[in-house]
């Protein structure tokens, strides 16, 4: 599935499509008890601005990852935050080059509340950083996000994903600060359920976007997930990362994890999805 990405439409064109994608992502009841999955409305922001946009989860849940989706074609759009914002709520924010442009946040949810980890680096102006959250011991990653700013133009974001190693699972992002001192704070949800990472990883041509997804397997839901492309000092970022329907009935956006990335460098490049499954 490639999501409802709205490229080079008229106004009419713009809005309709935007209508299509908001009756797409109606959600049937769960597929779990346990999970859920909820969309905001359409943020449509104009170009050269900045807009955000924040979905709550069900009563008696909890934020256990998220996610945004952005239309827009090449150099349109950059996911500058995508973090929960507390326990319940998840919360995008969204760098607009050319528009208009709409764009949401999505929000997984679990009846357990999972463990929040966060870290804080600062970027400095012209550098990239990546920092990372780390989780407890014995715990697991379930979901993760990053916020770096709220000015527009000041931040691109070329990696947030999670992690899974010797010392345990977390998340980290990477940030590319265009002009300014910036602080990047990364956040790990965690818990105690055993979960699967899954990539896909694709080339993208120079001057373009590409697309990448991963499917969960059978019986398993996404929980979580992440993008990152392999390019540095802010050639390359994210303009979308969200959880997907793969069209099995259950009209969740419960399957896939997907992602759009930019590639503004001067060569091929590797772009990957990460999903998180249990």
């Amino acid at each position: 599935m490639r999501g409802f990405r709205v490229r080079n439409v008229g106004m009419v064109g713009f809005i309709a499509a935007l209508a299509l994608a908001a009756a797409a992502f109606v959600s049937a009841a769960p597929a779990s008890a346990a999970l859920s999955y909820v969309a905001s409305e359409n943020t449509i922001t104009t170009g050269d601005d900045q807009g955000a946009s924040t979905v709550r989860c069900p009563d008696s849940s909890f934020i256990v990852g998220g996610g945004a989706f952005s239309s827009g074609g090449f150099n349109a759009v950059a996911i500058i935050n995508s973090s929960p914002a507390g326990n319940i709520d998840w919360g995008e924010r969204t760098d607009v080059y050319t528009g208009p442009q709409g764009h949401r946040a999505f929000a997984i949810c679990d009846t357990t509340e999972p463990a929040l980890e966060a870290t804080q680096k600062t970027v400095v102006g012209g550098t990239e950083k990546t920092a990372r959250a780390k989780c407890g011991p014995g715990e697991h990653i379930y979901g993760g996000g990053y916020f770096s700013n709220i000015t527009f133009g000041a931040t691109v974001t070329s990696l947030s994903r999670p992690y899974r190693n010797k010392s345990g699972d977390g998340w980290k992002a990477t940030v590319f600060s265009n002009f300014g001192d910036r602080d990047l704070t990364v956040y790990a949800l965690c818990g105690p359920l055993k979960t699967s990472l899954r990539t896909k990883t694709v080339n993208v041509a120079k001057k373009t976007q590409g697309f990448a997804q991963k499917r969960c397997g059978s019986g398993d839901q996404v929980t979580g997930g992440g993008a990152g492309i392999e390019v540095g000092n802010g050639k390359g970022w994210i303009s979308s990362i969200y959880p997907a329907d793969a069209g099995d009935g259950d009209n969740e956006t419960d399957d896939i994890w997907g992602a759009y990335l930019e590639n503004d460098s001067s060569k091929k490049r590797e772009i990957t999805a990460y999903a998180v499954c249990r």
